[in-house]
C-alpha cells in the first residue's frame, strides 16, 4: 500500500497532463470546459481517489462528487460522459503502474496485479459513491421543481388532481 501511495504520488503531475489531453478528445462534452477548470477538477479527483485509495476515507470524494453532479448537471452533460471521465482515471493509473512497476526489482508483476486489485475496488467504489450523489441531486432538483409547481399552482388556484383528460 505504502509503495502504491508512493509510485501515484510520485505519477501525479504526469496523470493529470495526461488525463488533461485524453479526457477532452475523447469525451466531446469536457472540450466545452476551460483547460484550467478542467485541470483543478483532476488535481482535485486525484486527492480525494487518493484519499480513498490509502485512507479508505470518501468524504472528500463526496463533496467533491456533489460539486461535479452540481457544475456537470448545469452544463447538461450526460451522466455517461462524467462516468467515462471517471474511468478514464483508473485507464491512466494502470498505464503509470505498469511503467513503474516493470522496473522494480523482484516480482513487479505481483505488486502491479495487487496495486490493480486496489485501484479497481476504488475505482469501482468510487463510481458507486458517484452514482449515489449525482441521483441524489438529481432528486433534489426535480423536488425543488416539483414544490415550485405546486406553489404556482397554488397562487394561481390550480387544482390538477381535478383535471381529468379525456381522450377523444
Amino acid at each position: 500500500m505504502i509503495l502504491l501511495h508512493h509510485t501515484l504520488d510520485k505519477n501525479r503531475e504526469r496523470i493529470i497532463v495526461n488525463l488533461l489531453r485524453k479526457i477532452p478528445k475523447e469525451i466531446r462534452s469536457y472540450a466545452r470546459i476551460p483547460r484550467h477548470d478542467l485541470k483543478e477538477s483532476l488535481e482535485y479527483l486525484f486527492d480525494a481517489y487518493i484519499d480513498l485509495l490509502v485512507s479508505k476515507n470518501s468524504s472528500n470524494l463526496k463533496r467533491l462528487f456533489r460539486y461535479i453532479a452540481k457544475t456537470r448537471f448545469a452544463q447538461s452533460f450526460p451522466l455517461s460522459a462524467i462516468l467515462q471521465a471517471l474511468l478514464s482515471f483508473s485507464y491512466e493509473l494502470r498505464l503509470v503502474l505498469q511503467d513503474e512497476f516493470r522496473k522494480t526489482s523482484g516480482d513487479g508483476r505481483a505488486l502491479f496485479n495487487c496495486a490493480m486489485e486496489l485501484i479497481d475496488k476504488t475505482t469501482s467504489e468510487s463510481i458507486f459513491i458517484f452514482s449515489d450523489v449525482y441521483q441524489n441531486y438529481v432528486k433534489s432538483q426535480i423536488d425543488d421543481y416539483n414544490q415550485y409547481l405546486n406553489e404556482q399552482n397554488q397562487t394561481l388556484g390550480i387544482d390538477l388532481s381535478k383535471l381529468i383528460l379525456f381522450r377523444a
